[in-house]
C-alpha cells in the first residue's frame, strides 16, 4: 500500500507487467494517456497498440527493448505517443527488467513514461534563440568586412565609410545589450530602481526623442494624456525603455502617412497606457508570438532585431504589471500597459 501511494504520487506514468499480463498502472500514467485504470486493465494490448502507432520504426525500437533486457539494462529512448483522444505528445520510456525472475516465470518489467512535450519545445526555441542571434550579429559583421574593404579601395570617401561603421557598430551595441538584458532576465538578475514617477512627463519625454524617426517616415505621432496627474512607483529608465521600444514597433510597421497615439488613461488602481497605430496589423495566428524571441509579425516588412517586445514584457512582469496586444490585419495595432497607480496616483 506504501509503494502504491508513492507511485501514485510520481509525475511520471509507471506500469508493471509480468508476462503479457498488465498488473499495475500508477495515476500519472492514465492522467497522461487520458484513459481510466479499467480500460488498461482490460484491454492493454489493444490501448498499448494505439498509444505506440504513432512511433516510426516500432518494431526497430522493440527488438533494441528486448536486446537490453536480455543483457540486464535498462533501455531509454524519446518516442512519440498518442493519447485516446488522438493528439500525439513527446514521450520518454524507460524500460527496466525487474531480477531475479524464475526461468519458468514470466518476465518482469517496469517502464516509466514521462511528457517532454515542454522541454522539447524549450529546446527548439533555444535553438532558434541561438541560431537567430548569430544571423543578427553575422549580418552587421559582414557589413563591417566591407566597409573596411572600401576604405582601403576607396580613402577618399572615409568619413562616409567611416559614418556607416558607426550606425553598424551602434547597432551591434543595442543588439548584445538586449541579449544581455534577455539573459539577466532569464536569471532573474534584474533589479528595479524604482521611485515615484509621473506617467506623463515620462511619455512626453520618450514621445519628444521618437518624434524626428516617425518624421522622417512621414508618420504622425501624437499624444493624449489626461489633466490629472497620475503616478506609478517604477524604474523610470526601464519604463521608459517599454516606451521606446513600443513606439519603434509602431513607427517600424506604420506606413507612410499613418498615425500613432500614445494614450494614458486609468482605472480602479491602476494606469493605463496604450499605443495605438494604423499599420499593418498583426494575423491572428501569430498575435499570440509576438513577445516572442526575435519573433516578427510580418517579417521582411520593417528592420529590427525582434527583441524589443520580448523586453518589454519582461520589464512590465517585473513591475507587477501586464502588457496585451489587440490587432487587426491592415488596420493596425494596439499595445496596452497596465500598471499599479501610488497613493499619489488619482483614478
Amino acid at each position: 500500500l506504501e509503494l502504491k501511494t508513492v507511485l501514485d504520487a510520481m509525475g511520471e506514468g509507471v506500469t508493471y507487467t509480468a508476462g503479457t499480463e498488465l498488473v499495475y498502472i500508477n495515476r500519472a500514467l492514465t492522467d497522461l494517456l487520458g484513459y481510466s485504470p479499467e480500460e488498461m486493465i482490460e484491454n492493454p494490448q489493444a490501448i498499448y497498440n494505439s498509444i505506440t502507432s504513432a512511433i516510426p520504426n516500432y518494431e526497430q525500437m522493440m527488438a533494441y527493448i528486448r536486446r537490453a533486457l536480455e543483457q540486464g539494462k535498462a533501455w531509454r529512448g524519446e518516442v512519440r505517443l498518442r493519447r485516446k483522444d488522438g493528439s500525439e505528445f513527446d514521450g520518454a520510456l524507460t524500460v527496466t527488467q525487474i531480477p531475479g525472475a524464475m526461468e519458468d516465470q514470466a518476465r518482469r518489467i517496469v517502464t516509466l513514461f514521462r511528457d517532454i512535450s515542454q522541454e522539447k519545445a524549450l529546446q527548439a526555441q533555444k535553438d532558434r534563440f541561438i541560431a537567430n542571434a548569430s544571423h543578427e550579429l553575422r549580418t552587421p559583421l559582414a557589413n563591417m568586412k566591407t566597409r573596411l574593404y572600401l576604405i582601403r579601395r576607396q580613402p577618399e570617401k572615409l568619413d562616409a565609410h567611416l559614418q556607416v561603421l558607426e550606425r553598424v557598430t551602434n547597432s551591434m551595441t543595442e543588439l548584445i545589450e538586449n541579449l544581455l538584458d534577455i539573459s539577466r532576465f532569464d536569471r532573474g538578475v534584474i533589479r528595479l530602481q524604482q521611485r515615484v514617477i509621473l506617467l506623463q512627463d515620462l511619455i512626453r519625454d520618450v514621445v519628444g526623442i521618437q518624434q524626428a524617426e516617425a518624421e522622417r517616415k512621414n508618420v504622425i505621432l501624437t499624444e493624449d494624456l489626461p489633466d490629472t496627474p497620475l503616478h506609478i512607483f517604477a524604474d523610470q529608465q526601464r519604463l521608459a525603455q517599454v516606451l521606446t521600444n513600443l513606439l519603434t514597433n509602431a513607427i517600424n510597421y506604420t506606413p507612410e502617412g499613418g498615425q500613432i497615439v500614445v494614450e494614458l488613461d486609468s482605472e480602479p488602481g491602476q494606469a493605463v497606457i496604450r499605443v495605438r497605430d494604423t499599420g499593418v496589423g498583426i494575423t491572428e495566428d501569430t498575435i499570440a508570438h509576438v513577445f516572442e524571441p526575435f519573433f516578427r509579425a510580418n517579417d521582411g516588412v520593417a528592420s529590427g532585431t525582434g527583441l524589443g517586445l520580448t523586453i518589454a514584457k519582461e520589464i512590465i512582469t517585473l513591475h507587477g504589471g501586464e502588457i496585451i496586444v489587440e490587432s487587426t490585419p491592415g488596420q493596425g495595432s494596439t499595445f496596452t500597459v497596465k500598471l499599479d497607480l501610488t497613493n499619489d496616483g488619482r483614478c
